[in-house]
């Protein structure tokens, strides 16, 4: 998997403009935050991606992080991405990318821990880096399946 160095975002936009939005509305680019003003002439706080000349609000709760890696599938990593790990034991389960605040890096949560986490039995998120490094660095297959905004089905274990 190789490591790239670009600190971006990507967000969903806010309007659905298909002129200049793409189909599935996810923009990627730096992303910022402004005080503009509403239709009552009031300030409010929006948020934005900008890609090149493009710039697009965007749903701030949507916004994710780009990793410094990529899937098996040569696919940019974002924060919230819900991943397909495929053990060489032919193991798989789906987890979600996130950022660990306590060892301070990039991790993956289980579906199984996620589905805990929604009904109570966790009061903090919590990703495993170590987990991450793993399939990294062993012969793992590591496929982006969908993100969190998106397809939070994928993470619910029945």
């Amino acid at each position: 998997m190789e490591i790239t160095h670009k600190a971006y975002f990507k967000a969903k936009v806010v309007h659905n403009n298909p002129m200049v939005n793409p189909d599935d509305r996810w923009v990627a680019g730096f992303y910022y935050e402004d005080l503009c003003l509403d239709k009552e002439e009031k300030p409010v706080m929006k948020s934005f991606i900008r890609s090149g000349e493009m710039i697009w609000e965007v749903i701030p709760e949507s916004a994710h992080q780009q990793l410094p890696i990529k899937d098996s599938t040569d696919k940019v990593l974002y924060e919230g991405d819900i991943v397909n790990v495929l053990c060489n034991d032919g193991s798989n389960e789906n987890c979600l990318v996130g950022f660990d605040t306590e060892r301070f890096g990039w991790g993956l949560m289980t579906a199984h821990h996620y589905t805990a986490l929604k009904q109570g039995y966790f009061k903090e998120e919590s990703y495993n880096n170590a987990f991450l490094q793993n399939c990294l660095t062993h012969d793992t297959v590591l496929r982006i399946i969908g993100n969190i905004y998106d397809n939070e089905q994928l993470l619910i274990v029945q």
